[in-house]
This record gives structure tokens, sequence and C-alpha cells, in this order.
């Protein structure tokens, strides 16, 4: 039977794991497109609005690379944005269909929150293990 105080630091290590990888995950998307993407003018062709806590856009962008056009979507937060404005976003010479806003591109605080509060989670999970093992060993 598993008790209440395991489940807690079961619970509390998955989280731990979880933010961590979110982070990482993050942190390597980020490098690629700082390491190697390429800048391209992009026009605003249609917009959604989503409002919850903030509110969100999901843009949509034409631009070109190599002769060939390309239409996709990308996340944005607060700013005007507006039909026929145009950008600059950064694409990936590899998959010129992946793209980010040039200024969403490094993102830090995601970074820093996912690498930080997953490590700080994870350790204090581990801590608690071990006092846990302790505790249940005599």
């Amino acid at each position: 039977m598993v008790n209440f105080k395991t489940a807690r630091l079961v619970i509390g290590l998955i989280g731990g794991l979880i933010i961590l990888v979110i982070g990482l995950t993050t942190a390597v998307t980020n490098g690629k497109f700082e390491k190697s993407g390429r800048e391209v003018s992009a026009v605003i062709v249609d917009y959604d609005e989503f409002t919850g806590e903030r509110v969100s856009y999901t843009l949509h962008v034409e631009y070109t690379v190599d002769g060939k056009n390309y239409r996709e979507k990308i996340k944005a937060y607060p700013h005007s944005f507006s039909v026929g404005e145009e950008i600059t976003v950064l694409y990936l010479p590899s998959n010129p269909q992946k793209i980010r806003e040039l200024s969403g591109t490094n993102n830090d605080s995601v970074k820093i929150l996912g690498l930080f509060g997953g490590g700080i989670a994870l350790v204090c999970g581990i801590f608690l293990y071990l006092n846990f093992r302790k505790r249940n060993s005599y």
C-alpha cells in the first residue's frame, strides 16, 4: 500500500522532471534558431486572438525563401498586430516551414523558469526521497 508521503514524493519528482524537460526542450529549440536561423520578412495575412490569463495571438504569415512561398502560423504575445504588417521572422534553412517571430526567439524567462524551477524541484524531490528512506530504514 502506498502512503500519502510516498505519493507526494513521487508526484514532486515527476513534476520536477516535467518542468526540467520543458525547460531543456525550449532551450534546445531556441538554441537551434539562435544558431542556424535566418531572417526573412513576413507579412501578417490574418491572426487569431486568444484571451485567458493573458492575451496571446496566432499569426498567419506569408514569406518567401529561395523563391518558394510559405504560409505558416506562429504564436505571439501582446503587441499591436495588424493585417498587412510586415514583421521579421527566423526560419531554419534545413526546414523553412519552421519559423519563430524574431522578437520571441530568445525567450529567456521560459528557459530560466524551466531549467531553474525544474532543477530546484528535482533536487528537493531527491532530498525528500533520501530523507524518507533514511527515516524508513530503521
